[in-house]
């Protein structure tokens, strides 16, 4: 106990893949927070402004050097490599960083509860899922 910060080995947000907390976010804003709770702050912080711009760039990086196809969805990186899309009415679709193999997993959330689960694929693939489930899937359903 208290030696992690002195020899920066693994700690308990690691563990969880908040393994870069802003520069932004304040100590004392997350100490004595429960990790849910620091990867929800560190998730509102990626989205204030100018960190949308930088975002942005991010997803285009992921995309070019990817080789993938996003729909033109606006997705949100986060430090961890994860991303996430907000639909509205509280529902978000989170993509989990690919693993190394190249696959992921994505989930459909309300307020942090999954409602779906998207079975680990290729990323691209993912990527086309959401994007079936978001636009294809609702326009069907308007026109009906």
């Amino acid at each position: 106990m208290g030696v992690t910060g002195k020899l920066y080995i693994c700690t308990a947000p690691d563990l969880l893949g908040i393994d870069k907390i802003p520069e932004s976010v304040r100590r004392k804003k997350i100490n004595g927070k429960l990790l849910t709770e620091i990867e929800e702050i560190i998730n509102e912080e990626a989205t204030k402004m100018p960190d949308w711009k930088i975002n942005a760039q991010l997803v285009q990086i992921f995309a070019t050097d990817g080789k993938y196809d996003t729909h033109g969805m606006n997705f949100v990186m986060l430090p961890n490599g994860d991303m996430t899309c907000s639909v509205g009415n509280g529902q978000t679709f989170k993509i989990f960083a690919k693993d190394m193999t190249g696959n992921s997993h994505a989930i459909l959330a309300y307020k942090n509860k999954a409602l779906q689960e998207i079975q680990t694929a290729p990323m691209q693939k993912i990527l086309d899922e959401i994007y079936q489930m978001l636009v294809c899937d609702y326009q069907e359903s308007i026109s009906l």
